[in-house]
């Protein structure tokens, strides 16, 4: 599960898409991974209508390297 799919998305959206969780990573690696970004994450993929389940590793966490 390394990579996000992405799905139904025009070129402009999947642009917004990547941006928006670029940010959120940023924002992540700026805590030294002590931020729970996983509720901002879900948010970001349902208002893009992805499956949040391509970005959860085995144990159903975040996973924070995930390439958009």
């Amino acid at each position: 599960m390394g990579e996000l799919v992405i799905r139904g998305l025009t070129l402009e959206q999947y642009a917004a898409f990547s941006a928006e969780v670029g940010m959120l990573r940023q924002k992540w690696e700026m805590s030294e991974g002590k931020l729970d970004i996983m509720a901002e994450m879900l948010a970001i993929l349902a208002k893009h209508h992805q499956d949040p389940r391509t970005c959860l590793d085995e144990d159903g966490k975040l996973n924070y390297h995930a390439s958009v």
